[in-house]
């Protein structure tokens, strides 16, 4: 006797911390824009943005979505 269950699963919740392609995405951008909003420091280190990988040689970001969004609209209204 075999019964058929089938598991409901929640909608998994999405993270606040983006990666590079999703925030540039999300902006309609491109990441050499999101580059240089970083070196504009308009998105600052722990707010905006965390590197997920401090002893590699190259950077990987995760991007607080919402607050880089409201940074970079605020921004472009300045």
């Amino acid at each position: 006797m075999s019964e058929n269950h089938t598991k409901r699963t929640q909608p998994q919740k999405r993270s606040a911390w983006v990666s590079t392609s999703t925030l540039a995405n999300e902006l309609g951008v491109t990441s050499k824009h999101i580059r240089q909003r970083l070196k504009d420091k308009v998105l600052k280190p722990s707010e905006h943005y965390r590197n997920i990988n401090p002893h590699a040689w190259r950077p990987t970001y995760r991007w607080h979505l919402k607050k880089c969004l409201e940074a970079v609209e605020s921004s472009s209204l300045a």
